[in-house]
């Protein structure tokens, strides 16, 4: 019986690092700050800074590309250095979640 199943905890951690950078988008939104800079989000879910491709973030921006090919995010405008926000699918997502009503 094979009981390492590295693909499946890697599955498992992406799908909890999507939902905590929604969260936090979320919760940023209803505190009337809607989009927030991906420095900020990794401070916020305390995502250690890398040295990758030359990008200082790299994991935080791989969530954020993965969930804004969900279409659950957007950029403020589209270049690297904006800050991301939730889209009304985002949105509506989190209501789901949270059974809440906020705008």
């Amino acid at each position: 019986m094979d009981v390492f199943h590295p693909r499946k905890l890697t599955q498992i951690a992406l799908y909890h690092l999507e939902e905590a950078v929604l969260d936090v988008l979320f919760k940023a939104r209803a505190e009337g700050n809607p989009f927030l800079q991906p420095t900020d989000i990794s401070e916020l879910l305390d995502i250690p800074k890398t040295q990758l491709g030359g990008a200082d973030y790299a994991i935080v921006f791989g969530v954020l590309d993965r969930l804004a090919s969900k279409e659950l995010i957007r950029q403020a405008a589209p270049t690297q250095r904006k800050p991301w926000g939730l889209t009304n699918k985002g949105i509506e997502n989190r209501i789901v979640k949270y059974n809440t009503n906020i705008r």
